[in-house]
């Protein structure tokens, strides 16, 4: 089989050289990459500089660099997850890594942590309590006792137009 002896050819952009690989290159080929095709028409004014321009910075900073980074994600329940592992879905919830560290030991299955405000993103050490499942529910039910008795008194009211309750 005979061997095709291909020139190479120089870019219309930069002048780089070309290397050719088959036949059909010799009159296909006039650049030597896509941005200094799109560079050439540009400059001729066969293209629009708006259609080739790339939207925001095309590595932008992430995770920890970024200027919205807040130390990891908000779950639909309102917890706090901190990323612990390099790979994608390592989180664990800040309240729990919180608790361990004070304790110095991981924490098992079993045990929750409450948070005595009631406010999820609050995972200071004076604002959680490590209990059991039946201790949990033991606190939940003792703060709706009082919720009601405050209903009953009429310090809490309820309005059936928005189905809530208000002082």
């Amino acid at each position: 089989m005979k061997k095709l002896n291909l020139k190479n050819k120089r870019c219309l952009e930069c002048g780089k050289e070309i290397v050719l690989n088959v036949k059909r290159d010799i009159e296909r080929k006039k650049f030597c990459s896509h941005s200094c095709r799109a560079r050439y028409y540009v400059k001729n004014g066969t293209i629009k500089l708006t259609t080739i321009r790339l939207r925001g910075n095309p590595n932008p900073p992430r995770g920890k660099n970024h200027r919205w980074w807040k130390g990891g994600y908000k779950n639909s329940q309102g917890y706090r997850f901190i990323k612990i592992g390099i790979h994608k879905g390592e989180y664990e919830a800040e309240h729990r890594i919180v608790m361990e560290k004070y304790l110095g030991r991981k924490l098992k299955r079993n045990e929750i942590i409450h948070h005595i405000d009631g406010n999820r993103l609050n995972n200071k050490i004076d604002n959680l309590i490590l209990c059991s499942l039946r201790e949990h529910f033991k606190i939940h039910y003792s703060l709706m006792k009082i919720a009601f008795k405050m209903v009953e008194n009429g310090n809490i009211k309820f309005n059936k137009e928005t189905k809530t309750y208000a002082f």
